[in-house]
């Protein structure tokens, strides 16, 4: 299946670079070579490698650790507490 996308891309660039008769305009030949050219480019892709994968493991971590740490710093957590209070109490 690979195969058929891959000489679908190269069909649909070869087509775009070698009508000069006129019969597409130069906005068309180039949509036509942009499209070929991205999907030569991703249809290898089937998803993510093991480092890929390790690595948005890892900054999703790291992520999640700076979100904490700055969740549970002073000055947010006097900042929330103030904002919980305030709702709190216009309720009443």
């Amino acid at each position: 299946m690979t195969m058929n996308t891959k000489n679908t891309a190269t069909q649909t660039t070869e087509i775009a670079m070698a009508d000069t008769s006129g019969g597409l305009s130069l906005f068309q030949r180039a949509e036509l070579w942009i499209r070929g050219a991205a999907r030569a480019q991703y249809e290898d892709e089937s998803g993510m490698s093991t480092i890929e994968y390790a690595l948005g493991c890892v900054a999703a971590a790291a992520l999640g650790a700076l979100l904490y740490t700055v969740v549970t710093s002073d000055a947010v957590e006097s900042a929330l507490s103030g904002i919980f209070e305030r709702a709190l109490s216009e309720g009443n």
